[in-house]
């Protein structure tokens, strides 16, 4: 028996010892990959030479992190990494002992500076890496100042920065800043290795300076090309994920780990709400890795990547597959409706249920927590605008799936067939309610339809403007309720960047829609706008001179809380992302960001609303009109 006894002991303690061995393994490997992610970043985003400019960024990190992931110790860390970033970054330095390994600045400096000058990065916003090519009127820019501009692959860094013409074209500089040649970028990367990387190199004729040793570098980009190119969709070693239709490809593992490295980046870098986001972005980097180590699908990977940003609050992040950003829906729509979730719409007549009907359990769980998962994978800033793009989450699927509901204790099966969804109530562009209140539908009318109904709205003694959803580029409107031009300068800003992690930022280019006061003069008439949590971005633009300048009582419930121009890129495997590049505040300097704008009039939604078919929003904006 004790022999037995004995056995069972050892068991356990062999089974704990292996366990530990594991977690410890993985806990090393993730410290590795997040050190490389912190080097990725700063080599790509502010290390000027040449050679890290024609990069394959996307693929490096990809190939990086199935490097890295192999090593374990520090020592087989440090090798890994002078591998990877000497042949692009033949100045950086990794060392153990940051106190005594003074960086020496003769082996970045040529012996006869004739015909060098300081090259560094500078960006407004960011565009290295974006899709600025699709979204040729965005403002943002990055350039290597005085590097030479380079034809390359789809991923060259600074392809869309300025016109190119010749490879002996010359970054200009974007705003008045230039770094002292000698500054780094001396970052610990673990608790025990530290990163020194030049922020200025000198450029010449020849291109930066130190050469780099072109072997290492042609061996570096025939890796790339080999180990980490995405096979095409015809390829045997790619399979179909029919849950999410998206292509999973080969080395998925590593695949994974590069992408939540490079998305890592963006935000760690440019995005310019971090500083009021409560996120540690540190952590949230762990928690995308360890669970890239898990995810097997591509929807596994889809649902970590919008996980890891929904943790950001911005509601412009978006994630999808590319060629796959639409969805299908069981021909209802439903919202939460004083703590319930309510059916608010019926447009398949075979449904069995009705307006106001509460949905209790969708398939078989409660519906608190499948909307918790739902919202989990959702980037808002306020609870209007989670709940407004939830109804779409919750509902969207592959075309022909199923979901089943529980209302009144009865389960009923839906089939998601229907490619349109809106839970926008119809409404007509202009109305007029009676002989002295007259209804504008922000949202759908053209500027030339309100043009033509100037001389109705000059009779009119209060006018209503519905803005819960986005206007219908129509923010001219707002000229004629300026009874002076307007002179606000600053609430979109596009922050200056030339150094790493947010630090020192150099300050803010500022943008304003400049509007000019217009006649007919219809400020003195009794003006009303009706939003909710769905009104974003343009629509709080519009809200922001509404309530900056005071120009009508504003009803309904909070807007989204997210403003400024998106600056959408794309990672390995055709995953698109948008999020938010620029900062903007209110008009008297206030935060917007994850606020939005408050109505002076809250407004609820109620069941008994719903079930009688009523538009509590605008009944509402027509008794304060009628007052």
């Amino acid at each position: 028996m004790m022999i037995n006894n004995l056995s069972f002991i050892l068991f356990l303690l062999f089974i704990g010892y292996s366990t530990n061995t594991e977690s410890q393994i993985n806990q090393r490997k993730i410290e590795y990959l997040k050190a490389f992610a912190k080097v990725y970043g700063y080599v790509k985003y502010f290390h000027p030479s040449d050679e890290a400019s024609t990069i394959d960024w996307n693929a490096f990190s990809i190939y990086g992190a199935e490097q890295v992931k192999k090593c374990k110790s520090d020592d087989e860390l440090l090798t890994e990494l002078n591998a990877l970033f000497l042949p692009i970054a033949p100045s950086i330095r990794f060392t153990q002992d940051p106190v005594s390994s003074k960086y020496d600045l003769l082996t970045i400096t040529p012996k006869n500076l004739e015909g060098y000058q300081p090259t560094f990065w500078q960006h407004f916003g960011v565009s290295v890496g974006m899709q600025s090519d699709f979204y040729p009127s965005n403002p943002y820019k990055s350039v290597r100042v005085n590097g030479s501009i380079k034809h390359g692959h789809a991923h060259e860094t600074n392809k869309p920065i300025i016109s190119i013409g010749t490879t002996k074209s010359i970054g200009q500089p974007i705003f008045n800043y230039t770094p002292n040649f000698g500054e780094l970028i001396e970052k610990p990367i673990t608790s025990s290795i530290y990163c020194q990387i030049p922020l200025v190199l000198y450029s010449g004729e020849r291109g930066t300076f130190p050469i780099v040793d072109s072997s290492k570098l042609s061996h570096l980009k025939r890796q790339l090309e080999g180990g980490t190119k995405e096979p095409s969709n015809e390829s045997p070693s790619v399979s179909w994920d029919r849950d999410q239709n998206i292509y999973n490809y080969p080395n998925q593992e590593s695949f994974r780990l590069g992408n939540v490295i490079n998305v890592y980046n963006v935000f760690q870098h440019f995005f310019p709400y971090m500083e009021v986001v409560d996120v540690d972005w540190d952590q949230e980097l762990g928690k995308a890795l360890s669970k890239s180590l898990t995810d097997k699908t591509g929807k596994d990977h889809l649902f970590t990547l919008q996980k890891f940003m929904s943790r950001l609050q911005d509601g412009h992040i978006n994630v999808n597959f590319r060629g796959n950003t639409s969805s299908y829906f069981p021909g209802i729509t439903w919202e939460w409706i004083e703590g319930k979730l309510v059916i608010t719409d019926v447009q398949d007549s075979k449904i069995p249920v009705e307006k106001g009907n509460v949905v209790t359990h969708i398939d078989g769980i409660t519906v608190k927590d499948y909307f918790k998962e739902v919202n989990s994978r959702i980037s808002a800033g306020t609870t209007g605008y989670l709940n407004h793009r939830a109804q779409y989450a919750s509902l969207g699927g592959e075309k022909g799936s199923e979901m089943v509901i529980t209302v009144n204790d009865k389960k009923i099966p839906l089939v998601r067939n229907s490619y349109t969804f809106s839970t926008a109530r119809p409404t007509p562009f202009f109305k007029k309610i009676n002989d002295s209140v007259v209804y504008l539908n922000i949202n759908k009318i053209s500027m030339d339809s309100i043009n033509s109904l100037l001389p109705e709205l000059e009779k009119a003694k209060s006018i209503i403007c519905d803005l819960r959803y986005y206007p219908n580029k129509n923010h001219e409107f707002l000229s004629h309720l300026l009874k002076e031009n307007d002179t606000t300068t600053s609430w979109m800003q596009i922050p200056k960047i030339v150094y790493p992690d947010q630090e020192h930022l150099i300050g803010y280019g500022n943008l304003s829609w400049n509007l000019t006061a217009k006649k007919p003069y219809l400020g003195d008439k009794k003006i009303i706008f009706i939003t909710q949590g769905s009104a974003i971005s343009y629509a709080e633009s519009y809200m922001g001179y509404v309530q900056g300048y005071d120009l009508a009582t504003i009803i309904g419930q909070p807007t989204a809380g997210t403003n400024g121009n998106i600056n959408p890129f794309e990672v390995s495997g055709g995953y698109q992302i948008s999020w938010t590049g620029m900062k903007v505040v209110k008009h008297n300097g206030s935060q917007l960001f994850g606020i939005g704008f408050i109505p002076d009039i809250i407004v609820h939604k109620t069941i008994k609303g719903i079930k009688e078919e009523r538009d509590e929003f605008l009944e509402k904006a027509i008794e304060i009109a009628n007052y």
